[in-house]
């Protein structure tokens, strides 16, 4: 099974600072229900852009524990509607793309605390496979 994980999850993660206290149970259950956990490349652009280049170099080392997506889902005609609906600026198109991921049955799962992500998951009829992190601890400590 393959999780593509948010870059706000990334960040929550790999960051210094524990911003989310559930983020270790998550990585747990990722871990023993052997998932293999999965970033975008446009996560990795959009964590390099960051303005602290010790910050952007730390992450770049902790991030190599993912596996980076190799190529991108195509566009498709609900992926455009997406877009025209929605999309407004960078970070909703990135968030986009990750939903891409998940339409085209690339990956088996997305998690993510981004509100509009799972509005544009519950318009592309994807929302059984887009979780946050309390669903996803949900589902598999049952």
């Amino acid at each position: 099974m393959r999780a593509l994980l948010d870059t706000n999850i990334l960040i929550h993660r790999e960051t210094n600072n524990v911003v989310r206290k559930n983020i270790g149970s998550l990585f747990f259950w990722l871990d023993s229900l052997t998932y293999q956990k999965c970033m975008h490349p446009c996560s990795l652009d959009e964590i390099r852009r960051h303005k602290d280049p010790v910050v952007v170099a730390t992450m770049e080392t902790k991030l190599q524990n993912y596996y980076v997506l190799k190529t991108q889902a195509p566009e498709t005609a609900a992926i455009e509607k997406i877009r025209t609906v929605f999309d407004r600026n960078e970070n909703d198109t990135i968030d986009t793309a990750l939903l891409k991921e998940v339409a085209a049955e690339r990956v088996d799962i997305l998690i993510s605390e981004d509100k509009k992500i799972h509005q544009k998951a519950a318009a592309l009829k994807i929302a059984d496979r887009v979780y946050t992190i309390e669903q996803f601890l949900e589902k598999v400590v049952r």
